[in-house]
């Protein structure tokens, strides 16, 4: 192939190919060669493409501002500690508020938070304990304070050793817009998008969501309307692709963001096998200033008022709640009773709530983050906290169950056994009680299965008492006949992703 440029941008290609090429153009049935002129098809449009766009941007030289990116990777580390490991990260921040969030992914745990106010080197070092020591990897969420630019890093966990990393590939994402999309009613909303393109290079496909709720519509419902969203006049070029976006907002009066993002993905790196960057951009009427009406308020991530949290004792565990709206002000009170007496006995709002101390609060543009601390000990009682968040006219609530458990969960063969008696009321009927205790905590989900000599086993029903904070005992009584041939039981116990059995024969 020979290609030369000529004044005025035009392309002269001269293509020279053997008789293989040229006979699929004959009726060749050979899809390798047909696949060969496809993929020849397809560089020879993103040269096109490329060229053209050379040209534009040299004859509007000056008029298009430079999009920032809100920071630079510089380096990743990890090394071992007897908590689990320990990450630091340094990058330049590009932003004067760059806001990190430090998270176990589906499990609503929070290691570390906090905002630098400056420009230029941030470094966030965090411990990978409790839980999380058991994940295989670990997030790390960049934004600044309007999140109209997000940065997510998903990082290795597995293993102990020392890792270090600092060569990365930052996807690319350009919107040529500024300011809120805002549209007048009857009307779609169009905006061109940029990004990193080739998934034979490690990025995925650019996802456009519409985070959105219909006003007008009774309660405002945010969810994603991806319906809405058409992708038109898509361009590829070497490196990135382009496409022209309409969010169908004649047909729906929404409001909320449309969010754009696109990720790379590298399996072989040491640290980050994961970069995400999504930008997410106001969409509004005309009439409405911000992404959501007035007295909108709702947490993040639920569909319903209740969560819960597991939390290791012995460690020391970061608890959050975040809220989307005009919110004005968050707090975080406390229940003073057990969750097992409240469930029983009270309902939620009859609760005398106490306030939580030393609550710590990220303010966005349109959302707010509150966290705090718990020291979790063996004889600290599982808690329901309950989170507040108010506009100037209205208010939600959050409730979140935490549950403490042990790192150990076992079955103590020494003080688990059968006892067989005698029913001397009715002859050859025998009483058969089988006991274990359970060492650890949370036991909740125990259960015996009795054998017989005929093969046929029986689940029998439990009762199990607890005898301390990591002590349990469970129990079953049943009559059974001597011809039966009872001839022992099994012990079973799960909790939390643990579980032990143990096997007792009689006689």
């Amino acid at each position: 192939m020979v290609i030369s440029l000529v004044s005025s941008w035009t392309i002269v290609i001269l293509v020279c190919a053997g008789s293989e090429l040229s006979s699929a153009y004959y009726g060749s049935s050979d899809y390798g060669v047909r696949n060969r002129l496809s993929n020849l098809d397809k560089k020879m449009d993103m040269l096109i493409n490329e060229v053209n766009r050379l040209s534009e941007s040299t004859s509007s030289a000056g008029d298009k501002k430079p999009s920032i990116s809100l920071l630079t990777l510089v380096s990743v580390e990890r090394s071992s500690s007897p908590e689990g490991n320990r990450f630091t990260l340094t990058v330049n921040s590009n932003d004067k508020q760059l806001y990190y969030i430090v998270f176990v992914e589906n499990d609503n745990i929070v290691l570390a938070s906090g905002v630098e106010s400056s420009e230029g080197p941030v470094t966030v070092s965090f411990t990978c304990d409790g839980t999380c020591k058991t994940r295989g990897y670990v997030q790390v969420l960049f934004t600044n304070k309007s999140k109209s630019h997000d940065v997510t890093l998903t990082l290795n966990n597995q293993g102990n050793e020392t890792r270090y990393q600092d060569r990365f590939t930052m996807p690319q994402l350009e919107v040529e817009h500024s300011g809120d999309l805002v549209y007048y009613p009857g009307r779609d909303v169009r905006v061109k998008i940029s990004a990193s393109y080739g998934e034979d290079k490690g990025f995925s496909n650019v996802q456009f969501s519409p985070l959105v709720g219909k006003l007008g519509a009774g309660q405002f419902y945010i969810r994603y309307e991806r319906e809405l969203v058409k992708e038109s006049e898509k361009k590829y070029f070497f490196e990135t692709q382009e496409s022209l976006v309409t969010i169908s907002t004649s047909k729906a009066n929404v409001s909320g963001y449309l969010q754009i993002r696109v990720d790379f993905t590298d399996s072989d790196a040491d640290l980050v096998k994961e970069i995400e960057v999504q930008k997410s951009i106001i969409l509004r009427p005309r009439n409405q200033e911000g992404p959501y009406p007035v007295d909108y308020i709702k947490f993040k991530g639920i569909d319903g008022p209740y969560r819960h949290v597991n939390c290791e004792i012995g460690t020391s565990c970061t608890l959050s709640c975040s809220a989307v709206g005009n919110i004005v002000h968050m707090q975080v009170n406390r229940s003073p009773v057990k969750w097992e007496e409240m469930l029983r006995n009270l309902e939620p709002e009859e609760i005398d709530w106490e306030p939580v101390q030393d609550v710590s609060e990220m303010i966005f543009d349109y959302s707010r983050t509150v966290k705090w601390t718990l020291q979790a000990t063996p004889d600290s009682p599982d808690l329901m906290f309950q989170c507040v968040a108010f506009t100037d006219t209205a208010n939600a609530t959050l409730l979140k169950e935490v549950v403490l458990f042990s790192e150990d969960l076992f079955i103590d063969r020494n003080r688990s056994g059968i006892d067989v008696e005698s029913d001397e009321t009715n002859p050859g009927m025998r009483n058969v009680t089988v006991t274990c205790t359970i060492m650890g905590r949370p036991a909740h989900h125990a259960y015996l299965e009795l054998h017989f000599s005929s093969g046929m086993n029986r689940h029998a029903s439990v009762i199990t008492e607890s005898i301390s904070a990591l002590e349990s005992v469970a129990s079953t009584t049943m009559e059974i006949h001597e011809s039966d041939g009872f001839n022992g039981a099994t012990c079973y116990s799960h909790s939390m992703y643990r579980h032990d059995q143990y096997h007792m024969d009689w006689p």
